[in-house]
C-alpha cells in the first residue's frame, strides 16, 4: 500500500455488485452450468469467467451459440430470469464488510454508485431487501451501457457523479472489468473473490489497491476523512 503522503485523494466510489458487494458468484457459477446441463450439454470449467462481464441477454446468447443449445436465446433468458428473481429477491447476502463500507462512505459525503452486469430490477430487489438501495446516488446496468469489456458504464456513472476517472475508485472482483477500468484511467480496487482465484496474479498487476475483503478496509485515508 502507498504511504500516506502519496495516497490519491479520491472523491467517489463505483462498486461492482456481484462478487464485490454481494456474495453471488458461486450462485452464478452453479446457475450457468446448471442451465447448460439442463439442455443436455457439458459446461466448461471456466464458463463463469467467460460470461461474468456480459449482461444477461449477451450471456444467454453466448450459451446458446457456444453449446449449440436447442432453444432460443430469448427463451433461455426467460428461464434464467425466473431463477435469478428468486435468488436476488430472497436469498443472496452481502459480503462481509460491504454494508459498513458503503454506509461509512455515505456518512462522510462520498458519493457511491453501482455499476453491474446484472439487470436493474434485480439490482434494486437485492439492494433494497438488504437495506443499501438508498445509499447509492446511481445504479447502472450493462443492459443499458454494454458489457464491461468497454468503459461506457463507468464513464456514464462518473459523469453523473461529476467526477473524473482519476478521482473515482472502481471496486471490482474480476479480471475483465478491472482491466477496462484501469485502461480508462480509474483508480482500480481489486476485491478478492474465490471464483476468480486463477486470475488474481494478473488482477493484482492491474490494481492500484488490492483487498482480501471489504471488512478490514479503512477508506478514510483514501477518501480524505
Amino acid at each position: 500500500m502507498m504511504d500516506k503522503q502519496t495516497l490519491p485523494r479520491l472523491r467517489g466510489a463505483i462498486f461492482d455488485m456481484d462478487g464485490t458487494l454481494l456474495d453471488s458468484m458461486g450462485m452464478w457459477r452453479g446457475a450457468a452450468a446448471e442451465l447448460v446441463r439442463r439442455h443436455g450439454k457439458t459446461p466448461e470449467p471456466d464458463l463463469l469467467q467467460k460470461i461474468v462481464a456480459m449482461p444477461l441477454d449477451e450471456s444467454t446468447a453466448y450459451l446458446v451459440g457456444r453449446y449449440r443449445l436447442e432453444i432460443s436465446p430469448a427463451a433461455l433468458q426467460e428461464e434464467f430470469e425466473q431463477y435469478l428473481a428468486g435468488q436476488y429477491g430472497q436469498q443472496l447476502r452481502l459480503k462481509p464488510g460491504a454494508a459498513r463500507l458503503v454506509r461509512q462512505l455515505c456518512a462522510h459525503g462520498v458519493p457511491v454508485a453501482l455499476a453491474s452486469a446484472t439487470e436493474l430490477p434485480l439490482i434494486k430487489a437485492a439492494m433494497r431487501r438488504l437495506g443499501l438501495w438508498d445509499s447509492f446516488c446511481m445504479a447502472a446496468s450493462c443492459q443499458q451501457h454494454g458489457s464491461k469489456q468497454r468503459p461506457d458504464i463507468y464513464l456514464a456513472v462518473s459523469r453523473v457523479m461529476g467526477l473524473a476517472p482519476a478521482e473515482t475508485a472502481v471496486f471490482e472482483d474480476s479480471l475483465v472489468p478491472l482491466r477496462t477500468a484501469r485502461a480508462a484511467g480509474y483508480f482500480t480496487v481489486m476485491v478478492e473473490d474465490g471464483v476468480s482465484r486463477q486470475d488474481w496474479p494478473e488482477m493484482a498487476g492491474l490494481a492500484d489497491l488490492r483487498l482480501a475483503g471489504l471488512e478490514g478496509f479503512r477508506p478514510g485515508p483514501w477518501f480524505g476523512f
